[in-house]
């Protein structure tokens, strides 16, 4: 989760997914659902805490900037994400079950089976200039 100031000076570690036509017919009951990540190098730190939501949005757009991350509209359902444990390259990293999250995007009345989802990964009482870096899917090595 790459970190950037916040404006205030403050390092804040954040991410955004975005999944094209996903394929989950609307009202579909999620069993299961989780993300997993590939450390793109070796850190250490203490505590790592993030909230993963959805965006709420049917046809969310590409991410453009910061500001374009921060003004989307959250999924009032979240995950809390938790861990102390050092990355280590390479090696992946799951998060646990986000089915409550999914399930409400699809549930919503404007869903359809092709939409976009996105999912959105923010600190959330992280310790200070604590971070993980994961690596992009087209940049595994």
């Amino acid at each position: 989760f790459p970190s950037h100031d916040n404006g205030n000076g403050d390092a804040v570690n954040s991410c955004g997914i975005r999944s094209r036509n996903v394929t989950i017919p609307k009202g579909a009951t999620i069993l299961s659902a989780r993300l997993y990540f590939v450390a793109a190098n070796s850190l250490a730190g203490t505590g790592i805490d993030v909230l993963i939501s959805a965006e709420n949005n049917n046809a969310p757009a590409a991410f453009s900037t910061y500001a374009d991350f921060m003004g989307r509209t959250r999924s009032t359902t979240n995950y809390r994400w938790r861990f102390d444990t050092a990355w280590v390259a390479g090696t992946q990293y799951l998060t646990g079950d986000l089915s409550a999250v999914i399930s409400e995007r699809v549930a919503d009345a404007g869903w359809a089976s092709g939409d976009n989802l996105v999912l959105l990964v923010e600190e959330f009482g992280s310790t200070y200039n604590s971070y993980r870096t994961a690596a992009a899917l087209d940049h595994l090595t």
